[in-house]
């Protein structure tokens, strides 16, 4: 098992690679309709469409933990649309305004979700174990796992739909950036002041598991990812040469 800082770590490098791996996917989607279709809102329609599993848990998980809260919501919209600077919107929740931490928890509750139910379906559809130590021979035991299993495409693509829609969103990580700046003075001035910072074991192991079991839901997140990547490119390479055009990014 991961020691508690190469745990954190681990999930902080992740996350930044599944975020960058996020724009690229969106953006061929977007670019493969496209190519095909010739009319970007179609493009956009055919992008909603395949993401929609994972749209609608992003915005129903917002919503959940919103009423769970006990804060207001409003409409809820599961539908694409354009907003400015070219940005475009496949779902939106009303949410009233409340104190950082509820705000930074309903946030989040997206990615936790998301997680939630990858770890499910990779331990139900998949068989897959918790991949610890992180190694490239773990992880192509599970590419193999993945590929191999019963009905792979129908969950890898369920998989694909609901990691690209549980990131957060710019909306939803404004939040954070209060609490972090919270939580990085609170620590510099316990460290500081006690001359060394150090964590009850209690919460050491809590802080070690979750962050073992994120870690385990982003890298299955993150192969499945890489397939559909590498598919898409496949399929945008083929109609490039088949169709004599090109879309640029």
């Amino acid at each position: 098992m991961l020691s508690t800082w190469t745990a954190v770590i681990w999930l902080a490098s992740l996350l930044a690679s599944l975020m960058f791996l996020k724009r690229w996917l969106n953006a061929h989607l977007q670019g493969l309709g496209l190519l095909f279709s010739g009319d970007r809102e179609v493009a956009t329609l055919l992008n909603f469409l395949v993401l929609l599993p994972g749209v609608v848990l992003h915005e129903v998980s917002h919503w959940a933990v919103a009423r769970l809260l006990g804060v207001r919501t409003g409409n809820l919209s599961i539908a694409p649309k354009r907003k400015s600077k070219g940005k475009i919107s496949f779902g939106s929740v009303r949410v009233a305004a409340v104190d950082p931490v509820r705000e930074s928890i309903i946030g989040v509750a997206p990615l936790m979700v998301g997680c939630t139910l990858i770890l499910g379906l990779g331990h139900w559809r998949f068989a897959t174990g918790m991949i610890t130590p992180l190694t490239l021979e773990a992880v192509s035991s599970l590419l193999r796992n993945l590929i191999l299993a019963p009905d792979a495409w129908v969950w890898l693509y369920l998989i694909f739909a609901i990691s690209n829609a549980m990131l957060p969103s710019d909306s939803d990580l404004r939040p954070w950036r209060t609490l972090l700046i919270f939580l990085i003075a609170a620590i510099a001035i316990l460290y500081f002041a006690g001359g060394g910072l150090k964590i009850p074991p209690v919460w050491r192991g809590v802080v070690q598991s979750a962050a073992n079991y994120l870690n385990y839901a982003l890298v299955l997140t993150a192969t499945v990812d890489i397939i559909f990547l590498v598919l898409i490119l496949l399929v945008e390479k083929t109609g490039e040469i088949l169709l004599h055009r090109k879309v640029e990014y």
